[in-house]
């Protein structure tokens, strides 16, 4: 009688062994779950790009930073020189101007009010020139009575010779075409070159310029103190 049995085909899949004594079901459930378990490489990976992503944001915030500031304080600078040069051109402007309106109020005049431009002269002179107007004021009042003359000063043209800011001088040249209208007869024009020498008496960043000496330059290059300028 034959005592082996034959496996029923319901009670499972045939189980072999291999030469090594694993299972061979073993191997296919070890192959199968090295195929569907993750090995968390991936994670890995990615976990180590955020820090150098952040690395070199931080750094390329560093640089934009310092290129502000680098333009920020060169901009400061070049506003900071200029800012000099407009002072020392301002200070230049109003030199100049200072000039140009005393040689046409000392030479204008009005016989027939005469104190009007006594007081032009006196608002625009300072130091010795001023002195020389108030003690000869009356002087001054005779000889434009006794001549009755009006005069009447026009600027051609201007120009600074020096300029120093810090110690308050600076001199001029200004030419002036004075007219001189008398009571009686035909008015006449005289070119009249100046050279004028200026006092700052107010403060160098705020300065008010006031002459302290006029004086006419000849056409044989010497020069004439005149207190009146009218070039009679």
């Amino acid at each position: 009688m034959n005592t082996d049995t034959e496996p029923d085909a319901g009670d499972g899949p045939e189980v072999k062994t291999t030469g090594t004594g694993t299972l061979e079901s073993d191997r296919v459930s070890e192959s199968a779950a090295g195929e569907t378990e993750p090995t968390g490489e991936p994670d890995i990976a990615i976990q180590g790009r955020r820090p150098g992503n952040g690395l070199r944001l931080s750094a390329l915030v560093l640089v934009i930073l310092a290129a502000i500031a680098a333009i920020t304080f060169g901009v400061m600078w070049l506003l900071a020189s200029n800012d000099d040069n407009l002072t020392t051109d301002r200070v230049r402007d109003s030199a100049l101007q200072a000039a140009e309106t005393g040689a046409v109020n000392f030479t204008t005049l009005d016989y027939k009010n005469i104190q009007q431009g006594l007081d032009r002269w006196k608002q625009s002179a300072t130091g010795d020139l001023y002195t020389q107007l108030t003690s000869g004021a009356n002087t001054f009042e005779q000889q434009v009575q006794t001549a009755k003359v009006t005069t009447a000063g026009k600027v051609v043209d201007g120009a600074l010779v020096s300029l120093e800011p810090h110690t308050g001088t600076a001199e001029a040249i200004v030419v002036v075409d004075v007219t001189v209208t008398p009571s009686t007869g035909s008015a006449a024009t005289k070119r009249l070159p100046l050279d004028v020498s200026l006092t700052n008496t107010g403060s160098e960043n705020s300065p008010v310029w006031k002459l302290n000496k006029l004086s006419q330059i000849s056409t044989g290059g010497s020069e004439s103190s005149t207190g009146t300028g009218t070039g009679q």
